[in-house]
């Protein structure tokens, strides 16, 4: 893993941080209401497979579009020809908890960076042994997690970790209090991916 320190301006990490907490609210009034179709997520959701107790988006237009003019800077950094795969961004509640994790092939060369709120750790461990996705005998999805302490990274707000996001486990102990809004991009090697696998095949 690497940090990158303000790898966002102060100006747009504000701006970043703002539209987050004004979708949240969007998406608040809108099922106060009941004008969500409780079948779509485009106005986001709350609470996934990973985490609960939070607003969570997948592919939102203006954070692409973050990740689009992140990527330059991304490929510099990994001196590596990358693709863009999708964001995902959450604003985590109080007592909301990150599982350790590795996350699908689309993750592979990952950032989470620091929209604003509450400071709040991220943990990763570096032995890429550590961790493995199984099938149980029914045939269900399995995430067996390690068990190495890993390395405490605490962002500034503007900051961003990259990291092997399918290699190497990652983590958050609960959020005490407050609120910590965090966006995440992905990227993939382009060398190892068609045409049609970019933007998570959207």
């Amino acid at each position: 893993y690497v940090v990158i320190r303000n790898i966002l301006s102060k100006e747009l990490t504000k701006v970043y941080c703002d539209y987050a907490y004004r979708r949240r609210d969007v998406y608040a009034t809108l099922k106060r209401h009941e004008y969500i179709n409780p079948f779509t997520d485009d106005y986001g959701w709350e609470g996934d497979l990973q985490t609960q107790n939070t607003f969570n988006m997948y592919g939102d237009v203006l954070f692409d579009n973050m990740m689009l003019d992140l990527k330059p800077r991304i490929e510099k950094e990994t001196d590596l020809e990358l693709s863009e795969m999708y964001t995902y961004w959450r604003i985590y509640h109080q007592m909301s908890e990150l599982v350790r994790h590795k996350d699908r092939g689309s993750c592979e060369i990952s950032g989470t960076i620091n929209l604003g709120g509450t400071p709040w750790p991220i943990y990763i461990d570096t032995n890429v042994e550590n961790g493995k996705h199984t099938k149980t005998e029914k045939g269900n999805h399995k995430y067996i997690a390690g068990g190495e302490k890993g390395v405490e990274v605490l962002l500034e707000p503007g900051d961003c970790m990259l990291y092997l996001g399918k290699d190497c486990e990652h983590w958050r102990e609960p959020l005490m209090e407050g609120e910590c809004a965090q966006v995440f991009i992905h990227y993939r090697q382009t060398k190892d991916i068609n045409e049609e696998d970019k933007f998570d095949k959207r």
